[in-house]
């Protein structure tokens, strides 16, 4: 029986750690399997390798998976391993301005509303970066222009359950 390791997630897939079992009931080993389990529950979901990591692909970001492992050679497949650590995959996402920067943006003047989205789906916050705060300032979602020099807007999304956080995306403007 392999002994398991760590399970470690990614984006849909979790990579699972073992190490070999010390007898090979007389046949070298052929290769190793992975099994993920929701709660306890086998699921059709399995990855094999010819040794430690088996990496498992097919899983749902934002549900928790354990793993076993078993060793298969020409006599059979050993028995599986105890379950591993639970782990939860999670995607990877990007944020894009939809929203054009304004141009010929004046202090006082008309004030611009941003609009971006995650390739998640989730909602997009907005702040104004520190270096331009005495240049721009955000309220309910609408940038008013108090300075003269170039606004910086970050975008951001925080991720959940299913989702990593995305890489701050920024739009800039000269006012």
């Amino acid at each position: 029986v392999p002994t398991i390791g760590t399970a470690t997630a990614g984006n849909g897939q979790a990579d699972v750690a073992f190490t070999a079992p010390g007898n090979d009931g007389g046949s070298a080993i052929n290769g190793y399997t992975a099994m993920a389990y929701i709660g306890g529950v086998a699921q059709a979901l399995t990855g094999t390798c010819a040794n430690s990591p088996c990496t498992v692909t097919g899983l749902s970001n934002g549900t928790a998976y354990t793993f076993t492992v078993y060793a298969t050679n020409a006599i059979g497949d050993s028995p599986e391993s105890a379950e591993s650590n639970a782990v939860t995959p999670q995607g990877t996402q990007t944020i894009s301005f939809t929203s054009t920067a304004p141009s010929g943006a004046t202090v006082g003047g008309a004030t611009y509303t941003p609009t971006a989205t995650a390739t998640s789906g989730l909602t997009v916050s907005f702040t104004i970066d520190a270096s331009a705060s005495s240049i721009c300032s955000i309220s309910s979602g609408t940038i008013s222009f108090i300075g003269v020099g170039t606004c910086l807007i970050n975008a951001d999304q925080a991720g959940n359950a299913a989702w990593l956080p995305a890489q701050t995306t920024q739009q800039s403007f000269a006012v």
